[in-house]
């Protein structure tokens, strides 16, 4: 009974700490996609620039969007490369478990090392949810206060033309 108690909560460790590894690679995904994303605002806003008075109020005014999009590109890169990771058991182990005699023994150690992999992880994990966080909030408040300037900016220009 104790053999199988302790395989039930090895197989639940592993199940764990693999979900948790899946969720710091989702992490690296979305943030892969949104740096990619986001990459072509800055030259999309520059080129919207072009359709602009060249005059010092509208290049400070431009600058903003940039600068948030360059500092929610900042978080995002930042998201991407997470401290170690660890994977619970690894193959260094193995030498020692084979010459066990009980199998509980095995799993015990199992779960300790998926205990304590998931421990480390968590740390990591939550900076990198807080990296996508921040670069994502960055980013679409560039992308609305883009968007409010070029509306402004249309508003201004049909008042004037009309």
């Amino acid at each position: 009974m104790e053999n199988r108690n302790s395989e039930i909560l090895a197989q639940k460790s592993r199940e764990l700490l693999s979900d948790q590894l899946n969720s710091i690679d989702a992490n690296n995904n979305k943030a892969g996609i949104f740096v990619s994303i986001s990459s072509l605002f800055i030259p999309l806003a520059f080129n919207l620039l072009d359709n602009f008075d060249k005059n010092i109020g509208w290049i400070s005014i431009f600058a903003v969007p940039i600068m948030l999009n360059l500092i929610g590109l900042y978080f995002l890169v930042k998201s991407l490369f997470p401290k170690k990771v660890f994977h619970g058991m690894n193959f260094s182990q193995f030498d020692n478990l084979i010459n066990k005699d009980d199998v509980r023994d095995i799993f015990d150690f199992e779960i300790g090392a998926n205990r304590d992999s998931f421990v480390d992880n968590q740390g990591t994990l939550n900076k990198q949810n807080n990296n996508l966080k921040f670069g994502l909030t960055f980013i679409y408040v560039s992308a609305v206060c883009l968007t409010l300037i070029i509306l402004i900016q249309l508003l201004i220009i049909n008042n004037c033309n009309g």
